[in-house]
């Protein structure tokens, strides 16, 4: 890693961000329920498609490391931390790792959730 790649990766999470507010923004004034779960779902599905796609365009076209870094992990990454859980998750599917694409959902799955619970409860048992 050098201060280049670093600052194409900070220039696309800042993009990705911003475009995570616009869809979340954009699906509140979608749905007049405005649940909260539905801009998350919109993010996450929206941008597991979208690096897929960037995926394999980057092996058929053999992007640059500065591009992938930029819309990959830059874009896609500030986008949603989903899409990358999803492709880690995909690449283990596609050099036969079954077991620890399993292990490694269920472990993310299961162990965020707790945590997450926990880390509530903590905040939540001392105020």
């Amino acid at each position: 890693m050098n201060l280049q790649q670093l600052l194409w990766v900070a220039l696309g999470s800042a993009l990705g961000g911003s475009l995570r507010f616009g869809v979340t923004h954009l699906t509140n004034l979608t749905f007049a329920d405005n649940k909260h779960f539905y801009p998350t779902i919109a993010v996450n599905l929206i941008g597991s498609f979208c690096i897929g796609l960037a995926f394999a365009f980057s092996l058929k076209q053999h992007w640059q490391t500065n591009l992938q870094l930029f819309l990959i992990v830059g874009i896609l990454g500030g986008f949603t931390t989903f899409s990358s859980y999803s492709l880690d998750i995909l690449r283990l599917i596609n050099t036969g790792e079954f077991t620890q694409a399993i292990s490694y959902a269920a472990i993310s799955l299961i162990g965020g959730l707790l945590l997450c619970a926990i880390g509530f409860a903590l905040v939540n048992s001392t105020l």
